[in-house]
């Protein structure tokens, strides 16, 4: 199971870097003045991990690199104004909810986890930040069709 997701986390990681890089770019033109993050999830461990975005582009880890999610963390979405990260839970078939502090670490927000449907596999923020859509894989995720 675990080699049947590992291309998944590294196509996330790879999302969420190019994600945090072109969120920053918007971001110095709104002059908000807050530090910049990237996330990424690993279905190994059941977690999700936070990086500081240097001005160069170069990741390290937060100082709390991680934290706890559902089972089998696919996908992860943040909200234009970087202040939610939404994470979809493949075999839990849920979606975890955090608020981002201002160095980057999460907090569950309030009836986190939300529950997804059948299979939840990726995830994505509207403009507004007011709606979190999540599409479901059901059956076609975990192999059996």
């Amino acid at each position: 199971m675990k080699s049947r997701y590992f291309p998944f986390i590294g196509s996330v990681l790879l999302f969420v870097a190019w994600f945090a890089v072109s969120q920053k770019s918007s971001a110095q033109a709104s002059e908000r003045g807050r530090a910049e993050f990237a996330y990424a999830v690993d279905q190994n461990s059941n977690a999700i991990f936070g990086f500081n975005l240097d001005a160069n582009g170069a990741l390290s880890p937060l100082t709390t690199p991680s934290f706890p999610t559902g089972s089998a963390p696919n996908g992860v979405a943040v909200d234009p104004r970087g202040r939610f990260v939404y994470v979809v839970n493949l075999v839990s078939n849920d979606v975890s909810g955090y608020a981002i502090a201002k160095d980057g670490t999460l907090s569950p927000v309030p009836g986190s986890p939300f529950p997804a449907g059948s299979g939840p596999g990726w995830i994505t923020v509207d403009p507004t930040g007011r709606f979190v859509y999540v599409a479901n894989c059901a059956a076609l995720c975990s192999g059996s069709g």
